[in-house]
């Protein structure tokens, strides 16, 4: 495992999401050939912010039919744990490093369910929700990261967390566009759509410009609709509710960021769309 795979599966493994054998490679991992600073840094950052959403998120009471899927696509596909083999001659600080890693506090399962049950409400099928639960966890995880970071008022922070454990809520991140190689877009951001209307846009790494806007734009039919720019704030982070108006038309395909004259464009994007992000199907 490289390091970078770490950092891509440890927000998972934080959450108690991964399989059993893919959580053990984590571990061999960190005991490995070290020092891997960043490595335990980033596992560090993950728990502080799985302790933030546990605090955060109210409880939440999926229907029976929900938690029956979840039982039976568990079954089906349960592996028996084995133990992990020794790792000799492993130095001390990496031993405590990974005992340190272990223990999975009670609650991040909470946590984990509550990113299934919107897997499967928002229309996942529930055959892939155990690997579905990994990706949306680290999602959710990081999606309330960036709000407990957000420099926006406590009634506004909590309406997002609210809205980001709705049932129904899809988590849209919103990729550079095009992908590939090149200049990378100026900022990363997610959009948490609700399908009764509803939709937020957390963004981060926005840097504001004198001549320029963000503006977030719904894609619906074939056609861009006008949704609001994004301010960034001092520190590059965007918290900006899409207008109202815009998600009565019926539901969005996809979501897209462009960088547009000061005051943005009403008809259809001037500028660069800077990231997009498909909308998965009901």
């Amino acid at each position: 495992m490289t390091h970078q795979e770490f950092l891509d599966q440890v927000d998972a493994y934080a959450l108690g999401a991964l399989e059993p054998t893919e959580a053990r490679v984590l571990e061999q991992h960190l005991a490995g050939e070290g020092p891997h600073p960043l490595c335990e840094a980033a596992l560090a950052r993950a728990r502080e912010t799985v302790a933030t959403l546990a605090a955060d998120l109210r409880p939440v009471s999926p229907p029976p039919r929900v938690w029956e899927g979840i039982a039976s696509a568990i079954a089906r596909g349960q592996e028996p744990a084995s133990r992990a083999p020794e790792l000799p001659s492993t130095p001390a600080p990496a031993r405590e490093a990974v005992r340190a890693l272990r223990p999975i506090p009670p609650w991040t399962y909470s946590i984990a369910a509550a990113a299934v049950v919107i897997l499967v409400l928002g229309g996942i099928n529930v055959r892939d929700a155990r690997r579905s639960a990994a990706q949306a966890s680290a999602a959710a995880a990081e999606c309330a990261k960036d709000l407990a970071e957000a420099r926006i008022d406590v009634l506004r922070k909590d309406d997002a967390l609210q809205l980001l454990q709705e049932p129904g809520t899809q988590l849209v991140s919103l990729k550079p566009s095009p992908p590939g190689p090149g200049p990378s877009a100026p900022g990363t951001g997610v959009v948490l759509f609700n399908p009764r209307g509803r939709a937020l846009f957390v963004g981060k790494s926005f840097q504001a410009q004198a001549t320029r806007d963000y503006e977030l734009w719904i894609i619906r039919d074939g056609r861009p609709i006008a949704a609001g720019l994004l301010p960034p704030g001092p520190d590059g982070r965007v918290f900006s509710e899409v207008r109202p108006d815009v998600l009565t038309g019926g539901r969005p395909a996809a979501f897209a960021v462009s960088v547009e004259p000061k005051g943005g464009e009403r008809d259809a994007p001037k500028g660069p769309i800077i990231l997009t992000g498909a909308v998965a199907a009901p």
